[in-house]
């Protein structure tokens, strides 16, 4: 994505805009041991988290590209069915409700 694309999408990080339904996360030890996770209605939170979560989600968008942002090459391969980018469909489709693709995709994050 270029630079305007991504100054857009932080715009949408605001309370009114916001399209997040859910948020859930994984906490993890130093040897890569899950010690707890969750899952939230993002709406739910008090509104002094979601500001901190929307804060968050801006600077995961800031940053020059090579530095401190990422460009992720998709191949063929992860397109394929069954691969990463359908893996990642899945788990978008399922809302966050599916507790087995979400430890699936800590389990991927972690051993990564």
């Amino acid at each position: 994505m270029i630079k305007s694309e991504l100054s857009e999408i932080k715009k949408l990080y605001t309370p009114k805009n916001c399209s997040v339904t859910r948020i859930a996360g994984c906490y993890v030890d130093g040897e890569k041991n899950k010690k707890a996770a969750f899952v939230k209605t993002f709406h739910s939170l008090p509104e002094e988290e979601t500001y901190k979560y929307f804060d968050i989600f801006r600077k995961a968008l800031s940053g020059t590209v090579g530095k401190n942002s990422l460009t992720l090459d998709i191949t063929n391969e992860a397109e394929k069915e069954g691969g990463q980018q359908d893996f990642l469909l899945k788990l978008r489709d399922s809302a966050l409700q599916d507790e087995e693709l979400l430890d699936d995709y800590y389990n991927r994050i972690i051993s990564s």
